[in-house]
């Protein structure tokens, strides 16, 4: 799909997002319809504030101005695959925690590396025919990882990791390899 496509679909659903996300932090009978729905989904700070699913629509909107097909496909394993997976693993794992608000684990970053390697190395070498494939997939896996096992704060603002995630691993490929 050529490059203006892909970011006026994304455009249009992030604007959906926004919107349905706007209308459940304004209308309190939306509050609760979602968070009775989607109660599991959405942590404590996403009650009051944008769920994730805007920011991931977001990182999604910013990494579709990419021309380079290989950076999106690779941002949105990370994110769209690897990180639910962070979440599945660091449930079930009973691991330590490691972050100050106490919601990241060991298990969830190792299930985080392992999905992303799993996914990113096949695709990676199904796009790339030259040798440097296994360089850039354990990387990019490696890099987005990182991202993912950070807290960011910004003047005592919490930055959501499914913005951080595609965007960060979009950049870093973007400027080392592609």
């Amino acid at each position: 799909m050529p490059w203006p496509a892909r970011s006026v679909i994304a455009a249009i659903v992030f604007t959906v997002m926004l919107w349905l996300d706007l209308k459940r932090l304004s209308e309190p009978q939306n509050r609760n319809f979602k968070q009775g729905i989607w109660k599991r989904c959405l942590r404590k700070v996403e009650k009051r504030r944008f769920s994730g699913s805007v920011w991931l629509c977001l990182g999604f909107l910013i990494i579709s101005f990419f021309k380079t097909k290989e950076v999106i496909i690779l941002s949105i394993i990370y994110a769209g695959f690897a990180d639910p997976m962070a979440e599945i693993f660091g449930y079930f794992s009973f691991t330590r925690r490691y972050s100050r608000t106490n919601h990241k684990t060991i298990g969830g970053s190792i299930g985080f590396l392992l999905t992303a390697l799993a996914l990113s190395l096949p695709s990676l070498y199904y796009f790339l025919h030259e040798p440097s494939w296994l360089i850039i997939g354990l990387a990019g896996s490696l890099f987005a990882t990182a991202i993912e096992s950070l807290e960011l704060e910004i003047e005592g603002h919490y930055i959501n990791d499914n913005f951080l995630v595609p965007v960060g691993s979009a950049l870093f490929l973007k400027f080392l390899f592609f």
